[in-house]
């Protein structure tokens, strides 16, 4: 999605059919932004209360927070768990961070329901890479391939 936020100014999230997010790319970022974290560091980055995602890249943990979660409660669990901590930094999430946290929280909230058909994360990415706007109306006729 990472084109999509070089690209867009205004962008719908789509899961399911459904449209759960629909704004300006800044706008959304920033009613997230405290929702993700990025760590450099040494020890256990996996299972922490208050952390929907953990993924690392090029030495850095990337964490997405539940909704609600402070980063303070983060930090204070890494340093229970003695974790050697180089770097922690709030940092801006990406529309990738932002969809994830949405659409979990949106699982959680229909725990209940089961559906055996539960579309896999990349289906659900294409779902909300389609739901873009870049701000002007669809062409008439537009190719659905390109």
């Amino acid at each position: 999605m990472y084109q999509v936020e070089a690209l867009c100014a205004r962008i719908a999230l789509i899961n399911r059919g459904r449209t759960v997010l629909y704004g300006g790319v800044q706008d959304i970022k920033r009613d997230f932004s405290g929702n993700a974290l990025s760590i450099r560091g040494q020890g256990d980055f996996e299972n922490l209360p208050g952390v929907l995602e953990t993924r690392r890249l090029d030495g850095t943990w990337r964490l997405t927070l539940e909704t609600g979660a402070k980063p303070q409660q983060v930090l204070r669990g890494l340093v229970e768990r003695d974790v050697s901590i180089e770097s922690f930094e709030v940092a801006e999430p990406s529309l990738d961070d932002i969809f994830v946290a949405v659409v979990q929280e949106q699982a959680g909230a229909a725990a209940g329901a089961t559906d055996a058909a539960t579309p896999t994360a990349s289906e659900e990415a294409v779902d909300a890479a389609a739901g873009a706007v870049a701000g002007a109306p669809p062409r008439e006729g537009a190719d659905s391939h390109e």
